[in-house]
């Protein structure tokens, strides 16, 4: 139903009705469970993917079968994919606890680096030898490098009593790693055989550097003593290390001997923050309003810009230090996406809102700095920031949507999927006009944003999707002419009538009202003229025609 709502508002808006070209869909079987949760995009156009799984899937997506088995309770999968959806291989890292992926990247080598969590005793070699890294308290963290074809080069775990969990690797030109996320007591973070531990109070964020060697440089620690989370990391060219996440209470955000104090203005509030390569504070920014905010990711455009997004509930001031930048959620918790520069200004933010909430968890830009983000939204939501609407309505609880900005923040297109259960996107990348999406779905979802459907069905709890969609816009004009068609009364009373120049052995007729919803359908058999009757139901409705030559119209009816 979200599509057809989305294409009635916009020809009732009387702009041009848009949709991107869907190319495909596949998912991961099983009848237990498995989750798409990062992708990366390889330096040859193939695609990797990681996340988690449980009992047995079928990870190949086509007509052939590759099944792994988890260890334990959840292992790690990662996948390599072609353009056009098709396994090339998939590897397993686990053991015996709860695992599972949080970020994957590639290096200019195509080398694979993936972080995450594991507990227990976890091999971290996905071939026929045995790494086994065994957490010394809850869970610690991983960092594993695999080559490109998914064999095993190097692991190192950072870990303590309490827990911990890596949630960005990146590797700079110049080969040195850096590895962010959160952690609980006292940790070690030197993966070698020595030892370099830091300490915190509640929750807080750690950063840290490894050289092209995987030798430990440096650590550092931020945040306050209650629960702080480090959600995404990005480099630019002088390896200047920008985070992005949440924290509460009160936190200091200058990693070294001085003090930069932030208190939250509410629940959780959202910070950014800029080290230098050798993690030294340079600046922090607070974001916050009387309710709670999370920052989910940031990228980098090699143009001297920073992209945020996240959400938010209420009235947030994303810019506190610098005149103020107020943003107030329309009905439950909303989705924000802004700019800046490397000094920490806040060029632009917007969002997205409506009666439910909206959440984004990962973002792209492609080759012009277009802004692509995915994430979740329920109910009915406004998805085009600026003075324009673009609605979409999810098809049950949570459904998955990709939407695309340009680098001035102006709205270009939105598309959703999904179906009656919990459908997210976690991560996406754009590549050579297309743009891809990972998450997971539960139950039937369609994939397809236009008017067609691509229905694929988790077995199990949930299911891994992968997606393909043209970056640029298709679509016709509202003043459609409708070649061979012939329309009238309208405005009608009761009946109206469709004549076609030409004989049609298949006719199919969808009449949805205001609402999106399909009030009468209809097929008829070699004819070349039907009439359509809607008694006692006055309105305005939207029909649409579809013939056995390929043809659809769409006519506005009163």
């Amino acid at each position: 139903m979200k599509k057809k709502l989305l294409l009635i508002t916009m020809i009732l808006a009387g702009i041009m009705v848009h949709a991107q070209p869907f190319k495909w869909a596949k998912q991961f079987s099983s009848t237990s469970l498995n989750y798409g949760i990062t992708m990366a995009k390889y330096p040859s156009g193939e695609m990797i993917v990681s996340g988690g799984f449980e009992g047995t899937v079928d990870f190949d997506p086509g007509e052939d079968t590759h099944f792994l088995t988890s260890f334990g309770a959840k292992d790690v999968y990662v996948a390599k994919i072609d353009v056009e959806g098709n396994l090339l291989w998939v590897k397993q890292i686990g053991g015996t606890g709860d695992d599972f992926p949080r970020n994957v990247s590639c290096d200019a080598s195509g080398n694979i680096y993936i972080t995450g969590v594991f507990e227990g005793t976890a091999d971290m070699d996905p071939g026929e030898a045995t790494v086994n890294f065994t957490s010394i308290g809850g869970k610690d963290v991983f960092i594993a490098e695999l080559n490109g074809n998914g064999d095993y080069i190097w692991a190192g775990q950072l870990g303590g009593v309490n827990d911990g969990t890596g949630t960005r690797v990146m590797v700079a030109p110049s080969g040195n790693i850096y590895i962010s996320g959160y952690y609980i007591g006292t940790f070690d973070f030197d993966p070698g055989p020595a030892e370099f531990y830091m300490s915190t109070n509640g929750q807080s964020i750690f950063v840290e550097k490894l050289n092209s060697n995987h030798e430990f440089v440096w650590a550092k620690t931020m945040g306050s003593t209650l629960f702080d989370y480090c959600q995404s990391m990005c480099l630019d060219e002088e390896e200047n290390v920008y985070t992005i996440g949440s924290f509460k209470g009160e936190g200091d955000f200058d990693p070294g001997d001085g003090t930069v104090l932030f208190t939250v203005f509410g629940g959780n509030d959202i910070f950014v923050s800029k080290l230098n390569s050798n993690g030294n504070y340079v600046w922090a920014k607070h974001m916050g309003g009387t309710s709670d905010e999370f920052g989910q990711s940031i990228v980098y455009d090699y143009e001297g810009h920073l992209y945020i997004t996240g959400n938010f509930m209420g009235a947030v001031d994303f810019a506190p230090d610098d005149g103020g930048m107020i943003l107030t959620s329309f009905g439950g918790r909303d989705e924000f996406t802004g700019k800046m520069d490397t000094e920490g200004n806040l060029l632009w933010v917007n969002q997205i809102g409506g009666e439910g909430d909206q959440s984004s968890y990962a973002m792209a830009l492609d080759n012009n700095n277009n802004v692509y983000v995915t994430g979740y939204f329920t109910e009915t939501a406004d998805f085009d920031p600026g003075e324009g609407t673009y609605w979409m309505t999810s098809a049950g609880d949570l459904d998955a949507f990709v939407s695309k900005l340009s680098s001035n923040g102006t709205f270009i297109w939105a598309a959703g999927m999904g179906g009656p259960l919990y459908d997210r996107g976690m991560s996406v990348i754009s590549d050579q006009g297309n743009v891809y999406t990972v998450g997971y779905f539960g139950g039937t979802a369609d994939f397809d944003p236009g008017i067609e459907n691509y229905l694929l069905t988790a077995l199990g709890e949930r299911a891994t999707f992968i997606s393909k969609l043209g970056a640029e816009l298709v679509g016709v004009a509202e003043d459609m002419v409708y070649d061979g068609i012939t329309v009238y009364p309208n405005p009608m009373n009761e009946d109206f009538h469709i004549d076609f120049n030409d004989l049609h052995q298949h006719i199919v007729v969808n009449i949805y009202n205001m609402q999106g919803q399909v009030v009468l359908h209809q097929e008829y058999l070699n004819t070349n003229r039907i009439t359509v009757s809607l008694k006692d139901a006055p309105g305005l409705y939207f029909v649409q025609v579809a013939t056995d030559a390929d043809q659809t119209e769409w006519i506005k009816i009163i």
